[in-house]
């Protein structure tokens, strides 16, 4: 098990869907009426288009695996939207906000297997079981909305996955990146995919709540690009799709 704090990494999240990301919409003006909803993205051919308007940057959980500009880090921008009006250059990124510490863990499940006259016992792995734990200061409920309606991303066809698959299907939940280094073009990068949402808590105080966690599970082989790797398309270089 490992801890960093927040400023130490930069971190992406995405879906495991080349062009179909998570935001979240608040219906009908009530603060209280939240729901997860998929925002298709172009998949890299023009016109290409980043978010559907400013609302779905502002609520954004996770987009797309596949960029149109060509990285899961740093900041994108898009000057028209889908419905065709200027959209005055403004940006978005895929990082999560107001992260102040990341707890990464990767093991494996094993079961001892013990054969009738063998005096040695067998380590038998069933499963990777790697974790990650994100911390930050709260200012929204889009974690929590996604944890109550998303915990496992998308099905194979855009549409919310109802968890009702194996965990190595190509579609199934999330994708997480760790950058070891903020430089464009050094440190490596650590991808956790095929990620469910597992668990997810508040702090609290007297007068407010102060920080919110997310766990997330995976279990596949984690990834590790390095640093000219990672700075292309890193859901493609994956090989996620």
């Amino acid at each position: 098990m490992a801890y960093y704090l927040g400023r130490d990494l930069d971190i992406a999240l995405t879906t495991e869907h080349t062009s179909t990301g998570l935001v979240v919409n608040q219906l009908n003006a009530d603060p209280g009426n939240l729901q997860i909803a998929q925002r298709t993205w172009a998949d890299g051919t023009a016109p290409a288009y980043t978010y559907e308007d400013s609302r779905d940057r502002d609520n954004l959980f996770a987009a797309p695996l596949r960029q149109v500009s060509d990285t899961v880090f740093g900041d994108l921008t898009e000057s028209i939207d889908p419905s065709g009006q200027a959209a005055a250059n403004e940006t978005w990124d895929n990082r999560p906000d107001n992260i102040v510490g990341v707890d990464l863990s990767v093991s494996t499940q094993d079961e001892d297997v013990q054969f009738i006259g063998q005096r040695s016992i067998l380590k038998a792995e069933v499963k990777k079981e790697n974790s990650i734990t994100l911390t930050r200061k709260k200012k929204d409920a889009v974690w929590n909305t996604a944890y109550d309606q998303a915990r496992f991303g998308l099905d194979e066809n855009g549409a919310t996955g109802n968890g009702q698959y194996q965990p190595d299907f190509t579609g199934y939940g999330y994708r997480v990146y760790l950058k070891f280094n903020t430089d464009a073009t050094l440190g490596e990068t650590f991808i956790l995919t095929n990620c469910c949402i597992t668990e997810y808590g508040v702090s609290m105080s007297p007068d407010a709540s102060q920080e919110e966690t997310m766990t997330l599970i995976s279990y596949t082989n984690p990834i590790i690009l390095s640093g000219a790797d990672a700075s292309a398309q890193v859901g493609d270089a994956a090989g996620g799709l």
